[in-house]
């Protein structure tokens, strides 16, 4: 599956970024074709809070089965050069406190709402103005 983190439109500083756990293992994506591979020590914090928020929220029993693979949804006019996927898309049936926090895909898929410093650190770079 081709995933990487998208710009959040109405805060350019965040990003929607895929997460996939599996048996205490984490991928995060943290740019095209970039992948980070963690142990739950490993997390950062904020990515480790928001992920126990969701699964707080949602334990997986509850979620519809509509992702399967890489399922698109029309062109995004305002994301020229990105398909976007379901992935990246709020369920509808999610709370909207948690819009700024991610939500479950399903069983091992995650898509979680990361500051830009972060996205930037897993990468190794540092945060400057052009980054």
């Amino acid at each position: 599956m081709n995933l990487s983190p998208v710009v959040v439109i109405q805060h350019v500083t965040l990003y929607r970024t895929p997460l996939h756990m599996e048996g205490g293992n984490f991928r995060v994506w943290v740019g095209d074709g970039m992948i980070r591979y963690m142990t739950q020590k490993e997390l950062p914090d904020d990515i480790a809070k928001k992920l126990a928020m969701v699964i707080a929220y949602d334990d997986g029993k509850n979620i519809p089965d509509y992702f399967k693979g890489d399922v698109q949804l029309p062109l995004d006019s305002r994301l020229p050069d990105f398909r976007v996927t379901q992935f990246y898309a709020m369920p509808e049936w999610y709370d909207k406190n948690y819009e700024d926090i991610g939500w479950r895909i399903n069983e091992n898929y995650f898509c979680l709402v990361v500051p830009k410093s972060i996205i930037v650190s897993l990468r190794g770079e540092v945060l400057n103005g052009n980054t």
